[in-house]
């Protein structure tokens, strides 16, 4: 019986870190799933289209809210894929399009079967979609809407410093994307 004590103990402390190791394994399964929400632009040739892919969880749903950077506060929720929730991941594709007297964001799944959208025709102001460099804390862009030309180039060479440039009149909102 003295004999066996060790291998017992050896035999425990080898259970034990098989199992340490198979829930350091199973969170880091996890993390790395949390890590498919990832919003990534996608190349395109045409400029008055920017496009994003984004991966909706399972169980989970997309939110677009505009955001007014002067004082952090959410303004509008733009749309929501809350009633299409499914028990399986989900590619969608976020599309901003501005053009001459027209702007529109849509969001859309892979196949095209499901359409959110928002669209605006004006002549003046113009409104138009800038994509930050970087993607920061689901943050992609701002929606500027002005009636000078010159506005939107220089915003568009700075769009992180976009407040500087602005008229009285213009307005800008942050565009982020929340999952949850």
């Amino acid at each position: 019986m003295k004999n066996r004590k060790p291998e017992c103990l050896f035999v425990a402390l080898i259970l034990l870190i098989a199992f340490a190791c198979f829930f350091i394994m199973n969170n880091n399964r996890q993390a790395n799933n949390a890590e498919t929400t990832i919003v990534k632009s996608i190349p395109s040739n045409d400029e008055s289209i920017r496009t994003y892919e984004i991966v909706e969880p399972k169980e989970k749903s997309i939110y677009l809210i505009n955001i007014n950077p002067a004082d952090q506060k959410v303004e509008q929720e733009v749309f929501n894929t809350t009633n299409l929730t499914r028990a399986i991941e989900k590619i969608y594709y976020l599309e901003y399009r501005s053009d001459e007297g027209y702007y529109g964001v849509r969001l859309y799944d892979a196949k095209e079967t499901v359409q959110i959208g928002t669209e605006k025709q004006a002549i003046e102001p113009i409104t138009t979609f800038i994509p930050y460099e970087e993607i920061k804390d689901g943050i992609i862009g701002i929606v500027l809407t002005t009636t000078n030309e010159e506005t939107i180039e220089k915003v568009k060479d700075d769009p992180e410093n976009a407040e500087k440039y602005l008229a009285t009149t213009d307005t800008m909102q942050q565009q982020k994307i929340v999952i949850k």
